[in-house]
């Protein structure tokens, strides 16, 4: 087995595991909004008879001690799945070469773990593992304790306005927090594994990005799909939320044990380059019917445009957003792109 495919089947295990994450993050938070409509609950009046600042204060206690123990054990978790991601990494990649590999301290990844920050919000910098979990924690307290204090301006009971929180919990932030986890993951497995290839680049080509080939892959996985970076250099998944992206080191054809099919072109001085040696997404997608295209590019604004432009204009899909993931509007594609809107017979 390539180094290609174990990482690719462990990355349908990781979504799976993340999955298991999410689901007890999410039953983890809504422990946290049941003792919140508990509370609310307590007394069996209308807000307007009650002690309201004392009950807003029992909440506000009860959102910053478990929203913080939520963290810490959504990110200890993170980290002992880390450990063993790095593990992984070291097994494949001693199995694709001839020499002795460097184990990095477990310390070290760790860090890189709790460190490096998530590309996920186009053109806004990027998060931390930490930075996203406590942004969480004060958007939801925000917004419990925004509907707190709408539900008493309306006149709400309190059973009215526990309704509303044990929504948020059931609904709205069960699906943010599955979010968050699920990208985490995939963050903690890239960091993970490109401490890792570190270690290891005097051997190595670089890293291709392998993206998921279906209907769900963005534009940005799409066009950096079969690129190879430069270790430790260049974009590193999650590249948005939810990403399922992953890099691939391309060992040198001096160290492989098989130099056999599938190997990988050498990054040149010119920068990352496409690997014709493999399915990419662009193949993926120029392969599947006319209907299938529309489908894909319909859920961008412009979407049937969009398709006409790559299907009869030859656009390649990393060509309808720039490098930061952000997509091209219809305007700044045909400023960019005259000659595929002329193919594709647009006069927009």
């Amino acid at each position: 087995m390539t180094i290609e495919n174990a990482l690719t089947r462990r990355q349908i295990f990781n979504q799976r595991f993340a999955g298991g994450e999410a689901i007890a993050a999410q039953n983890i938070l809504k422990r946290i909004y049941a003792r919140v409509t508990e509370r609310l609950l307590r007394d069996p009046t209308d807000f307007q008879r009650l002690n309201i600042t004392r009950i807003r204060n029992d909440i506000n206690n009860i959102l910053a001690v478990d929203l913080k123990d939520m963290k810490e054990v959504i990110i200890n978790r993170t980290l002992d799945f880390a450990e063993a991601e790095s593990a992984f990494m070291y097994t494949a990649l001693s199995a694709e070469t001839s020499v002795i590999l460097a184990l990095p301290a477990i310390e070290q990844i760790k860090q890189a773990v709790t460190q490096a920050g998530m590309d996920v919000v186009v053109g806004s910098g990027t998060l931390t593992i930490d930075e996203a979990l406590d942004k969480f924690a004060v958007n939801k307290s925000i917004e419990i304790r925004q509907a707190i204090n709408d539900g008493i301006l309306e006149g709400q009971t309190n059973q009215q306005i526990a309704g509303v929180i044990k929504d948020y919990g059931d609904n709205l932030h069960k699906g943010q927090i599955d979010t968050l986890v699920r990208t985490s993951i995939n963050n903690a497995s890239a960091q993970a594994r490109r401490i890792v290839t570190e270690e290891n680049q005097s051997i190595l080509k670089g890293d291709e990005w392998v993206a998921t080939l279906d209907s769900r892959t963005t534009l940005i996985c799409g066009g950096r799909d079969g690129r190879i970076y430069p270790i430790n250099s260049g974009p590193f998944p999650p590249a948005h939320w939810n990403c399922r992206s992953l890099r691939v080191p391309v060992v040198k054809d001096e160290f492989r044990i098989d130099d056999g099919l599938g190997r990988r072109p050498q990054v040149g001085a010119d920068g990352p380059k496409a690997v014709s040696s493999k399915r990419t997404f662009e193949s993926f997608l120029r392969d599947q019917p006319a209907d299938f295209q529309d489908e894909y590019f319909s859920q961008f604004p412009d979407g049937l445009e969009k398709a006409a432009l790559f299907r009869r204009g030859g656009l390649t899909v990393d060509r309808f957003r720039d490098e930061t993931g952000r997509n091209y509007t219809l305007e700044q594609l045909k400023a960019l792109e005259p000659v595929a809107f002329n193919k594709a017979n647009l006069g927009i």
